[in-house]
């Protein structure tokens, strides 16, 4: 029986004995021996019984739902930043080829065939003169594998620590999937594997075909969906 159904059954006991003993059974003679002592004992059990039922309600449950609405608030905001670098995955490579990206290659339903036809013309060794890190002021220029890896693992790995700051807070589905994500082949090394192939003198430094690029797109999805279904309504 779960705790708040046991709660309501107590109430529900504590408020028909004072009923009882203090309105209907008043006047009436005793019937066992010390049977006025007896209520006036469980009358006030009862009474103490309520008084901390109020005060749970007002102080843990009302605030609880407070917190977790202020809390999922928070987590809704830092899962899609960390969902817009993930997506880097599909935005990187489709922003630097020349493939026609209509609506068969949107990023949240494009199949795995499109979107190998994507990295198979994506090079990893361009160098974007519109992406840079650091500063405009001392900018820091890097290829198309050093973009993904930074998008795709190391942006999205601070905003999950950000997020596991709140791990009391959240559901054990949601903190699977970001396990899912952390524990994924492409985050553990394909896409360290990228920028290997590109310091290499391999002939072909398309980005290719890698189930595990394709199947961290999914992931991504994953989490987007959870995110909008559990967390948007708290923004």
């Amino acid at each position: 029986m779960k705790q708040k159904t046991i709660l309501i059954i107590l109430l529900i006991i504590s408020l028909s004995t004072i009923i009882l003993n203090d309105f209907i059974l008043n006047d009436t003679p005793e019937v066992i021996p010390n049977g006025d002592e007896l209520g006036q004992i469980l009358s006030r059990l009862s009474l103490a019984f309520i008084s901390s039922f109020i005060f749970y309600l007002l102080v843990v449950v009302l605030k609880g739902k407070k917190d977790k609405a202020n809390i999922n608030k928070s987590v809704y905001q830092l899962t899609k930043t960390l969902i817009s670098h993930g997506y880097g995955i599909y935005g990187i490579v489709a922003e630097y080829t020349e493939e026609i990206v209509d609506e068969k290659f949107n990023k949240e339903t494009i199949s795995k065939e499109n979107y190998f036809k994507l990295c198979e013309k994506c090079d990893l060794r361009f160098v974007p003169k519109n992406r840079i890190f650091g500063s405009p002021i001392n900018p820091k220029y890097a290829n198309i594998a050093g973009h993904i890896y930074d998008g795709t693992v190391t942006r999205t790995d601070k905003q999950i620590e950000k997020i596991f700051k709140f791990i009391y807070f959240l559901d054990t589905d949601f903190v699977a999937l970001l396990n899912e994500l952390r524990d994924s082949d492409f985050f553990g090394r394909g896409a360290n594997l990228l920028i290997v192939i590109t310091q290499g003198n391999v002939l072909n430094q398309m980005v290719g075909k890698h189930d595990s690029m394709y199947r961290y797109l999914e992931i991504i999805r994953k989490i987007e969906d959870y995110n909008e279904t559990h967390h948007a309504k708290y923004k």
